[in-house]
């Protein structure tokens, strides 16, 4: 009976953990311009990291720009981009970055995504300026747990809250060794619907009775 179970629970468990099948990656370390992207097998492609609406400073080991607001708010025309295509269901829990703002550079972080045209802020995050953070950007779970495959997922990211918004206001996404990944996005399994999950269990307790009925029966 307790072997009986024991399976139960274990197929139960196995339908609702979603396993992590790798990370989507951003790299810059190297000289100024270089980016290299590496993604697991969920996905079919990943762009490149893009800005609009600041101006280019290249810098080595990381892509850099200026002239970022110095507003309360985000200015939504000014923004780093970056999409992927997914070839099968996933799930993305979060956006992983590790950013260096200038001593005058923006404060305060936004996250938007295209699953509805960017029109809501997702999480909001915020740095020290001059020093090398490393921020989570967690998302919300009804969301991003099962993004359906052929998704062009597109994240973009705003600064804003600089001390000034000229040349000095700098901001980027940094990799301080060829390990070290400027951008990281966790890519798992989907989470499987409540009605997958009862129906396995049922499954699970309909075959664990009826093994535990041939085993009382006698030979």
């Amino acid at each position: 009976m307790r072997f009986v179970m024991t399976l139960v629970f274990a197929a139960v468990a196995a339908s609702v953990a979603n396993a992590q099948y790798g990370n989507l990656t951003h790299n810059f370390f190297g000289p100024a311009g270089t980016q290299t992207a590496a993604f697991p097998g969920a996905v079919t492609s990943a762009s490149g990291v893009s800005f609009v609406g600041v101006t280019n400073e290249p810098t080595v080991n990381m892509i850099n720009t200026k002239q970022w607001t110095n507003g309360a708010v985000a200015n939504i025309g000014e923004y780093y981009a970056f999409s992927f295509l997914t070839n099968q269901a996933v799930s993305v829990p979060s956006v992983n970055v590790n950013v260096l703002a200038s001593n005058v550079g923006p404060k305060l972080f936004d996250i938007r995504s295209s699953l509805d045209s960017f029109t809501a802020t997702l999480a909001t995050e915020s740095t020290v300026q001059g020093s090398i953070a490393n921020v989570t950007f967690t998302l919300p779970t009804a969301t991003f747990e099962n993004i359906p495959a052929g998704t062009n997922l597109e994240f973009r990211i705003y600064g804003y809250s600089a001390n000034n918004s000229g040349t000095n206001s700098q901001m980027g996404f940094i990799s301080t060794s060829p390990a070290s990944h400027g951008i990281t996005v966790p890519i798992f399994a989907p989470v499987p619907e409540p009605a997958t999950t009862t129906a396995v269990a049922a499954l699970c307790l309909f075959a664990g009775g009826a093994i535990r009925r041939r085993l009382r029966t006698p030979a």
